[in-house]
């Protein structure tokens, strides 16, 4: 195990919040809005485009869920095959995926934000408020932050943690594949004008600080793991 582990995720945390916090800061979620929505001619008619809809969004969804399957199925292969905690790690990257795309879908409920589509500005029927400003009533119904779809993508950032207690040389691979496929993800929805930017890289925070937990839980009983 590298003697700093949690390096390169803490510093990688630090810059995405400083950057998800200047993009508030510069209200940067409209300016790039503003710019797909003019390219798209003034409606989002990428919305239902089968590239996005159905194969990176519908299909991607499915892909996420299905591996995050099969990551519980050899968690419990190996726990039952050999022991708890010779599946240790597969089991707390399986409840990091969970832990990280549940609290993206629980904060949805709880802090009523909007995708683009939702607002005036791109001809939807509810007026815009910055994230962490006071919302009207008539705006609960809405929850598009942190950004769900984005969330079966970086929640992968855990690979970083699994791989450093199985292949060490592959644990920044990992990271970069949960990058990958978050970015991917993130941007399908922009193009839709299902969520701003800042959606998906609060949703990031989230999975990078989720996988610093698991890095930490690891770290505590690497000792023992076969």
């Amino acid at each position: 195990m590298p003697a700093t582990p949690f390096r390169p995720l803490i510093g990688l945390l630090t810059l995405v919040i400083a950057v998800a916090v200047a993009i508030e800061w510069a209200q940067a979620d409209l300016w790039l809005a503003d710019r797909i929505f003019e390219v798209q001619g003034g409606r989002w008619v990428l919305r239902e485009h089968w590239l996005l809809e159905d194969l990176l969004h519908s299909a991607g969804r499915t892909l996420s869920a299905l591996c995050a399957l099969v990551v519980l199925l050899v968690a419990g292969y190996r726990g039952w095959r050999y022991s708890f905690k010779a599946a240790l790690p597969e089991a707390v990257l399986f409840a990091s995926l969970i832990t990280s795309t549940a609290l993206v879908s629980a904060l949805k409920r709880v802090t009523q934000v909007g995708c683009p589509w939702d607002y005036q500005r791109y001809g939807g029927s509810h007026s815009y408020h910055p994230i962490f400003s006071p919302r009207a009533a008539t705006d609960l119904a809405l929850n598009c932050f942190p950004g769900g779809h984005a969330s079966a993508g970086y929640a992968w950032v855990a690979l970083y943690a699994y791989a450093l207690y199985r292949q060490p040389r592959w644990a920044m691979a990992g990271l970069g594949v949960g990058l990958g496929m978050g970015i991917i993800f993130d941007v399908t929805q922009q193009l839709r004008g299902a969520h701003f930017i800042s959606h998906g890289l609060w949703s990031l925070i989230i999975a990078l600080s989720v996988t610093l937990f698991a890095v930490h839980r690891l770290d505590r009983t690497h000792g023992a793991l076969t």
